[in-house]
Order: structure tokens, then sequence, then C-alpha cells
């Protein structure tokens, strides 16, 4: 974790010290004469873009249900549901909640309200561009739920063991990287909002991996 809050820190001195990066970035998928972002209606962006709300609230209704089952379910059930465990579920849980629910949604959102690119001066919008953990003048885009969200998909890698785990690793990161780079061609980010959602989620994950299944040593 410690390598996370690190890097936390230090993409964010680089975000603050030197703005010119998200505008650079976005202005690389921004067409002046088009006055848009042409990707923004770019079919496989826009289903990768959708495909986070129907990952959200399948997953939060399946881990719901899946603890709720093993709790007062039949033998059936329980028998079927016996690859998981409570903790396991719990931990999935808390996280998503935490992470891209809590931290992202109710603390950073709505006290930055950092704008978002498309509704900036420079990208054809209205309001003025803010940079990344500045208080702008109204809008949602720091830090991205959709990045966190993404990149929450790493919280089942803790959960296995092996090589199944550098897999599920592997998915998980190239899963957050695609959705937080599809945010940014629409226009709907900033890089910054993608890497802070991301370091954040990944940082949630670490602290509870820590607080529910790292073994604090007693001293003798």
């Amino acid at each position: 974790m410690p390598i996370l809050l690190i890097s936390l820190v230090f993409s964010g001195t680089i975000f603050v010290l030197f703005p010119e990066i998200d505008l650079a970035v976005s202005g690389y998928f921004y067409n002046a004469e088009m006055g848009k972002f042409p990707l923004r209606d770019n079919l496989i962006a826009i289903i990768i873009y959708k495909s986070i709300y129907v990952l959200s609230y399948t997953l939060g209704i399946s881990l719901t249900l899946s603890l709720l089952f093993k709790k007062i379910g039949n033998k059936w059930l329980k028998d079927k549901l016996s690859f998981v465990t409570n903790r396991q579920v719990l931990f999935l849980m808390i996280i998503m909640a935490a992470g891209p629910g809590v931290i992202i949604h109710n603390v950073f959102k709505p006290n930055f309200e950092r704008p978002r690119p498309v509704n900036t001066q420079e990208f054809g919008g209205s309001l003025e561009f803010s940079s990344a953990w500045k208080i702008g003048q109204g809008g949602k885009s720091f830090a991205s739920g959709h990045a966190a969200m993404g990149f929450f998909m790493v919280a089942f890698a803790h959960l296995a063991k092996g090589k199944r785990r550098k897999k599920l690793y592997m998915t998980g990161f190239t899963f957050g990287i695609i959705v937080s780079m599809g945010r940014v061609v629409q226009g709907a980010h900033f890089l910054s909002d993608v890497v802070t959602g991301g370091l954040i989620t990944l940082i949630t994950i670490q602290l509870f991996y820590i607080i529910m299944y790292k073994k604090v040593k007693k001293p003798k």
C-alpha cells in the first residue's frame, strides 16, 4: 500500500504543477473543426461506458443475494454457494461501497466540482478549466467513478491464489485501463480524473485486504 499512496501523492503533484498535461491529453482526442470529441458517439466507447452500470448493479445484487442465501437459504443453495465465503463477499461489498461509492461519489465529486473536459471553454464548453485537486465551478469530473469501478475488478485477484491470482490481476488492471481511457477519449474525464479514481480504488482494496485478511502478529 505505501507504493500506492506514494503514487497518489506523486501523480497528484504532477497534475497540479503541470495542468497542461490534462489539456494536452484531452486535446489529442478533440477535433476543433468539428467542435467536439469525435469518439464521444463511438459505439465501442458507449458500450464500455454503459457496461460499468450493468456491472455495478449485477455485482451489487449478486453479492447481496449471495450473502443473504448463505444465511437463510436451504442446504442446496448453501452448497451451491460454498465456493465463496462470507468474508470474501463482505470484502468485495465493502470495497465497492467505499471506493467507487462513498469516497468517489460522496466525497470527491460533490466537493471538488470539477468541470468535465467537454464542458470547459478549451473544448467548446462554457466553464473555466480547473486543474486536478482544485475546487471547480460546477461539475462531477474529479475523480472518475467509472475508472474506480473498472479497477475494482482487481479486488478479485486478492481472493485467488497462484497463477490464477496473477491472471486476475492482469485482467483487472487491463479492464481498468480500458474503461479509464474510454472516458478520456469521450471527453468525459481528464487523465488526472481516471488516474486518481483508479488509485483510490486500489488503495481501498489493499487497505481492506490488510484489515480483513492479514493477521497482525502479537508481541511475544
